[in-house]
């Protein structure tokens, strides 16, 4: 059985990506073993999820992570400033490939 996946659409397009990737922190793998950081691809489709639609963090789809791991970056990256969904950095930096009607359904972006 195959894991049902969300539409397309819910996906950073490659060349946002490729652009953002830049702005994202590098992870160290620790020497004391411990699990291993989740794919920053998937966390970036993730948060872009939870912001479009507006779902509980809980109730994002598992093809992301659990919930609490997207929130957990989520935090971290609004205390390093370096927020995946702030529509301002987005705007700014790739206007041509941000969706206009790109709601925000999280508080912390007023």
């Amino acid at each position: 059985m195959h894991a049902e996946q969300t539409c397309p659409s819910w996906r950073i397009p490659e060349g946002l990506w490729a652009r953002m990737e830049s702005f994202l922190p590098k992870y160290r793998t620790s020497p004391r073993g411990g699990r291993p950081r989740l794919d920053l691809r998937k966390v970036a489709n993730g948060i872009f999820y939870i912001l479009r639609t507006g779902c509980q963090w809980k109730a994002a789809p598992q093809e992301f992570g659990s919930g609490s791991s997207l929130h957990r970056y989520f935090q971290e990256s609004v205390e390093a400033t370096r927020t995946l969904g702030v529509r301002a950095m987005l705007v700014t930096n790739f206007p041509d490939q941000v969706p206009t009607d790109l709601p925000l359904h999280v508080k912390t972006f007023g």
